[in-house]
């Protein structure tokens, strides 16, 4: 199904099938992307699938001691909600190395559109968790245990690894390619 925002970007087709019946179908129209630098894009996103690799295990691991950290909602639902941005992050790496050399605007934006908002919120929600736990270990440093540590080292990382994909989201830029029809047409 396309969205609105890709509407124009396709026209329906209509073809009679052998039974003599009206087949209609959606011809993509719109321009085509490429990457700006394919060999740095892939480059980058085997790396950043390494990491977010770590850091699945990472967020999997932190949540499996039990830390005085786990019963505080303002460390916990941070670091819950974390799995979203990784999971973008994921679909964004993942797609990069799949991704064909010619693409449609949809598909370009979910290359290029989706990896800097997922590494500015994952950097978020870590830090908040981050923060939270160090404030609470000031605050009640009686009800903090020894995989505490642990917690905090993990959400140390995670903040690191956001980082990282935060700063490499310029090798994941796409451009648009130039239409041949378009070039013929001009003088």
């Amino acid at each position: 199904m396309v969205t609105r925002k890709y509407v124009r970007d396709y026209k329906f087709s209509e073809t009679l099938t052998d039974k003599g019946r009206l087949k209609t179908e959606a011809v993509y129209v719109g321009a085509y992307y490429r990457r700006a630098e394919p060999e740095a894009a892939k480059k980058a996103a085997r790396s950043l699938l390494v990491l977010l690799g770590l850091a699945w295990c990472i967020f999997v691991g932190t949540m499996i001691p039990k830390t005085g950290a786990m019963r505080l909602t303002y460390v916990i639902l941070p670091h819950a909600f974390l799995a979203l941005p990784l999971g973008y992050l994921f679909g964004t790496a993942y797609r990069t190395c799949r991704a064909k050399e010619r693409f449609v605007r949809s598909e370009a934006d979910k290359l290029s559109g989706r990896i800097a908002p997922a590494a500015v919120s994952g950097m978020a929600l870590s830090g908040i968790a981050l923060l939270g736990e160090i404030v609470s270990a000031i605050v009640l440093p009686e009800r903090m245990m020894g995989s505490d540590l642990l917690f905090g080292a993990g959400d140390a990382a995670l903040l690191a690894m956001m980082m990282y994909a935060f700063c490499s989201r310029s090798a994941y830029r796409t451009v648009r390619e130039e239409n041949p029809q378009e070039r013929a047409d001009q003088p």
